[in-house]
């Protein structure tokens, strides 16, 4: 049987060290980059360091969600063509807000809610016939209660609309922090 450790006992000293010093001198340059870059804290993954700056938020995402006295309102940043059904889910923690989804007072419009666990809502909004939504436009309005002083914070995932023909788009979504 061939020893495989033969070629490795035939390099020197030397060169092992020097792989070694060469390996932990790139680990050490990488280590202190990522410390001292300006930029390294946009890594971070909580959106709580994140700046909530409503100027931002709107510009970043196509459904946005903004906190009022008493709710949330979910809003969209451009305007959507020939739209029959719009759906978003809302995650929340249930320990810091209470949400309530209000009754549709509409004709015209048609929601239905799925929520399974008690931080994470789904609503569906169906409209009797497709139209056109307006940037800047109220969407829709979930009302909340805070339960404590803590930071509240509400996600939208998994936004979408579809149009006339059934064809789904997908948007992108922005938090909300209050």
């Amino acid at each position: 049987m061939k020893d495989i450790f033969q070629k490795y006992k035939r390099h020197s000293l030397i060169t092992h060290l020097g792989i070694f010093s060469l390996s932990v001198f790139f680990a050490l340059w990488i280590n202190l980059l990522l410390q001292w870059n300006i930029d390294s804290d946009l890594l971070k993954a909580s959106t709580i360091w994140i700046s909530n700056d409503t100027e931002l938020v709107n510009s970043n995402a196509d459904l946005f969600a903004t906190f009022t006295d008493s709710s949330i309102v979910i809003q969209n940043t451009a305007a959507m063509q020939d739209v029959s059904e719009i759906s978003f889910t809302v995650t929340y923690d249930p320990d810091i807000l209470e949400i309530e989804i209000p009754n549709s007072s509409s004709p015209d419009i048609t929601y239905t809610t799925i929520d399974n666990t008690p931080w994470l809502e789904t609503i569906i909004i169906n409209f009797k016939s497709s139209l056109d939504i307006e940037s800047e436009t109220e969407i829709f309005k979930v009302l909340y209660t805070k339960l404590n002083d803590k930071v509240a914070q509400v996600n939208l995932i998994n936004t979408n609309f579809t149009d006339s023909v059934w064809e789904k788009y997908l948007l992108s979504s922005q938090w909300a922090i209050n």
